[in-house]
């Protein structure tokens, strides 16, 4: 395809309408053509954005759109996780190519639903794992191929993230399982805020759909009273026994993070801060500095409409490469149904500008302690911590 790729937008909330403020902006001077947005409460797109793009058409309701509408290049879904599936089969029934947020969708078989469609499809879905496509993540993933970096020993990663109490009050889906309809959504730090971050420890230790038996155990934690869990502490092993940790929370005192290093037999890679470089130093004494992994955060925008202008059909992250993410969250919610709530002597409250912030203290210390030494809660004996069982992939 050589004309102008013609994009419609599903979702105006939240990251939706960063999508929408950078396709108006147009950064990159790109050859593209906004055609329509989608979203159940239409009044959700400005007065300003209507003046700016004054034949923009909205609707409420995908399955209108495509009654009425000529069918879009590329349908960009920003929609809550379990919209995810359902509207990504919409795109590929009508020819659109897609460009779905993170995560792929809700549960690993919605995600075989999707990859069963496209390959019916001659449509192709790209998801939004934003890390993977910048230049400094493809350049650690062309040495790691390349055998550069040796076998992976251990990746691992913690990220700090304080929300309000407002963050689980912001729509019907936070937090929960299932929507009140009941679509599964098992919104958690691992599967929305901080998926990147466990994406990122997947891809960068050569962890697909194709990788054989993976071992995860994950303990889970809540200080808000929510369904599913805002802290988590997780390992993976590997067939090949490598080691992938993560350590997450909504409930610290103080945002940190994220930081990732990787341990392989030849090389050691760390990221620290989301403005900083990802710099690897190769056992050999070779310094190299991979670059920014958070330079370009719409990459993956631009990319899926470059590949639907120029007929490129393989996605630098498709489904398959997304469902691994996908399994993860579903074994996470098999090693622990139910997270443990973090006891009331250990939470506090504040109010800042107008908002109500629920935090341990002591957790981000703990969950910094156990990233230090390569260890769960419940292994280092911390008062609070509760066991999880090992599950299988």
């Amino acid at each position: 395809m050589k004309s102008a790729p013609t994009i419609a937008l599903c979702g105006l909330g939240g990251y939706g309408a960063l999508y929408l403020g950078e396709l108006i902006a147009n950064p990159l001077q790109l050859d593209y053509r906004i055609t329509a947005v989608i979203d159940p409460e239409p009044d959700r797109l400005s007065p300003a954005i209507r003046h700016q793009v004054p034949d923009l058409a909205v609707y409420a309701d995908l399955e209108e759109f495509y009654r009425r509408e000529k069918r879009p290049d590329l349908l960009i879904i920003a929609s809550p996780i379990h919209l995810h599936c359902e509207q990504t089969l919409q795109a590929l029934a009508n020819g659109s190519d897609v460009l779905c947020e993170k995560p792929a969708a809700a549960t690993p078989a919605e995600v075989r639903q999707m990859i069963a469609a496209e390959a019916q499809s001659d449509a192709r879905v790209h998801v939004g794992f934003q890390w993977v496509y910048s230049d400094a993540v493809r350049r650690v993933n062309h040495d790691f191929r390349a055998g550069r970096l040796g076998r992976p020993l251990r990746l691992k990663a913690f990220n700090f993230w304080p929300r309000p109490t407002s963050y689980y009050h912001r729509n019907d889906w936070a937090g929960r399982l299932r929507t009140a309809d009941g679509h599964w959504v098992l919104d958690s730090p691992a599967n929305n805020a901080f998926a990147h971050d466990l994406h990122l420890l997947l891809y960068l230790g050569g962890v697909d759909t194709a990788a054989g038996s993976l071992r995860l155990k994950a303990e889970t934690y809540r200080a808000h009273a929510i369904e599913t869990h805002d802290s988590i502490a997780l390992r993976i092993r590997t067939a090949e026994d490598s080691e992938l940790l993560l350590f997450a929370s909504h409930a610290t005192d103080a945002k940190i993070g994220p930081l990732i290093e990787a341990r392989y037999s030849r090389a050691t890679l760390r990221w620290q801060h989301i403005k900083g470089d990802l710099n690897g130093r190769l056992h050999n004494g070779v310094i190299q500095n991979y670059g920014p992994v958070q330079s370009g955060e719409f990459a993956k925008l631009w990319q899926a409409i470059e590949a639907r202008r120029t007929g490129t059909r393989t996605p630098i992250c498709g489904l398959a490469d997304a469902m691994i993410h996908t399994r993860c969250i579903d074994a996470i919610h098999r090693s622990q149904p139910k997270a443990a709530a973090l006891p009331a002597e250990l939470l506090q409250r504040r109010y800042s500008k107008g908002e109500e912030w629920l935090f341990a203290p002591q957790l981000r210390e703990d969950l910094q302690r156990c990233f230090a030494s390569n260890s769960l809660p419940s292994e280092l004996g911390l008062s609070w911590a509760v066991p999880a069982k090992e599950v299988e992939l």
